[in-house]
């Protein structure tokens, strides 16, 4: 019977999500023509498609496990942003810009409609960061409409997870620790209000 190593260094998992959504709301401060900083809650929701598993040694080497559920995560951040405000065009300004803060993730995962997350463990929190470009768009003195791309990033999330469930195999591991590194790159519309 195949079973995997119930050593959390002797397997590699990657999560395979489809698209999902994001949305934050900030407030902020202008440090002259180039600079501003703003404070931002941010929330993104994501559906789970499956669970990719490698394993160096030993059989099965390789496999896809079918998942469902999805991955929500809540993040504080602190955004530091550069304007290029010297350009001929001032209705159309790009821009790029940096954050750091916490992010508290959120998985529900199942197989078969029974979950595979410890309930004791499945939520943890760690530090995160990102970073952005994108472009303003000036309405009038109070708005700008924006679009940006959005690169989000938290390591080291402890999950303990029931591979025997996902498996269907009795021999597998019932507990599995391991650290999962999350990603997520947005496209993100918004709107901004001067006062």
């Amino acid at each position: 019977m195949a079973t995997w190593s119930s050593d959390p260094w002797d397997v590699r998992g990657l999560y395979d999500f489809d698209q999902g959504v994001a949305s934050g709301i900030g407030l902020g401060i202008y440090h002259g023509p180039n600079w501003r900083a703003d404070l931002e809650l941010a929330l993104r929701s994501n559906p789970l498609d499956a669970l990719h598993v490698w394993r160096p040694a030993g059989s099965p080497n390789e496999e896809t496990l079918f998942v469902d559920g999805h991955l929500k995560s809540y993040a504080g951040m602190a955004n530091f942003y550069w304007d290029f405000s010297n350009i001929a065009d001032r209705t159309i300004q790009p821009y790029v810009g940096a954050g750091v803060g916490f992010v508290f993730l959120d998985p529900d995962v199942h197989s078969v409609g029974r979950p595979i997350l410890d309930p004791r463990y499945d939520r943890d929190s760690s530090f995160a960061y990102q970073w952005m470009a994108g472009l303003n768009a000036r309405v009038n003195q109070q708005f700008d409409l924006f679009c940006e791309y959005r690169f989000f990033a938290a390591d080291s999330f402890h999950m303990n997870t029931n591979v025997q469930t996902i498996s269907g195999r009795a021999g597998d591991p019932t507990s599995l620790w391991g650290n999962l590194d999350y990603r997520s790159q947005n496209i993100l519309l918004g709107l901004r209000y001067k006062f």
